[in-house]
């Protein structure tokens, strides 16, 4: 009894801050700015059921290639033990950890000028932004893939597709489900990446929201279209819950070192790491040049300029360096006291504090 109330004290925090800073500002925002007219006059406009169709193919084509791109480098970290291993991982998680707006400015640098402002471009980034979801979710759990359960498969006399349907995909459906979702939803509230490489005539309902809130002030619009985004994303989650409810767990690691493999096997787990660290950098290594030529000469006036605040109304590079680790600082140990609290109740309460 002493420990319920004790989780339930630790609940109490966590849900008051959400309560004060998430759910009455939305409640408020919802009865003040929107009615039923609001709600029929966006949901009828063709430009939204547009606009929403745009936001869900491309999402479901920036999934597809992420898994095409994040397919053999997670092969090759979930399966097999090498030197260099981590640092593999940790630079396939690189173009996750950058600003999308860094992630967008490095492609502009990078891709031709035919290739800018086009869907390919979109994906192409997508894809570069979240190849370490995939990574890190699915890694793990190939990690833990007893392969032997394939040898008895296959000596039982099940064919190659009957293995991959009956021990792999079981085994597997969990953590692919997942960072599919993961990946939809990063991609279908897809913001900096659209606005940059997308161009001027294609919207995702994130950056239709913010054109409708800050650009011509039609916060009833902006709203209702969060209404809508906020059902896509519960939908998601919901169907990703629903596929994954029962998926097995890993038990045991199960690499093999890379020297141990054939000759052909290590040549192929090389190729997959340069191929790999190359098309992380190559974005930010174009940045960097791109950084370094004003016109068609190369200069540092760019940096220059930067550094000497040559710009009106900008904020020097220091202070604002500093603002933003003071930020991140502020907000980690927040953040990390919240969720701490948090855990702690979801893990006394069992089911019921999932909710």
């Amino acid at each position: 009894m002493t420990k319920n109330v004790a989780a339930r004290w630790t609940a109490l925090l966590p849900v008051a801050w959400l309560t004060t800073f998430a759910i009455l500002p939305s409640a408020t925002l919802l009865i003040a700015q929107v009615d039923l007219a609001d709600v029929a006059r966006v949901l009828e406009r063709r430009s939204t059921r547009e606009i929403v169709w745009f936001s869900t193919w491309q999402a479901v084509a920036s999934v597809l290639l992420t898994f095409v791109v994040a397919a053999p480098v997670t092969w090759l970290v979930g399966r097999h033990d090498f030197r260099g291993r981590h640092t593999l991982r940790a630079i396939s998680s690189v173009g996750f950890l950058l600003p999308s707006i860094v992630v967008s400015a490095g492609f502009v640098a990078l891709l031709p000028d035919a290739a800018e402002a086009s869907i390919f471009a979109v994906l192409l980034a997508h894809a570069y932004f979240n190849v370490a979801v995939v990574v890190r979710v699915v890694a793990p759990r190939l990690e833990s893939f007893d392969a032997r359960l394939v040898w008895a498969a296959r000596s039982l006399g099940a064919g190659a597709v009957r293995a991959v349907s009956s021990v792999w995909w079981p085994a597997l459906r969990g953590a692919v489900v997942s960072a599919a979702a993961v990946v939809f939803i990063y991609c279908f509230t897809s913001y900096a990446v659209v606005r940059t490489l997308g161009g001027p005539t294609r919207n995702t309902l994130e950056s239709d929201i913010a054109v409708r809130a800050y650009a011509i002030g039609d916060i009833g619009g902006a709203v209702v279209l969060s209404l809508l985004q906020i059902a896509v994303i519960g939908a998601v989650v919901v169907l990703a819950r629903a596929i994954t409810r029962g998926a097995s767990a890993g038990v045991r690691r199960t690499r093999v070192a890379l020297g141990r493999v054939t000759s052909m096997r290590r040549v192929v787990g090389v190729c997959i790491g340069i191929i790999t660290a190359a098309a992380v950098l190559a974005p930010l290594f174009a940045l960097a040049l791109s950084s370094l030529r004003v016109g068609e000469r190369w200069s540092l006036a760019g940096w220059r300029t930067v550094f000497s605040g040559d710009f009106v109304g900008t904020t020097p590079p220091l202070r604002a360096l500093w603002s933003s680790l003071r930020t991140a600082l502020l907000a980690g140990v927040i953040g990390v006291a919240l969720a701490v609290l948090m855990s702690h109740a979801v893990t006394r309460f069992g089911r019921r504090g999932r909710w």
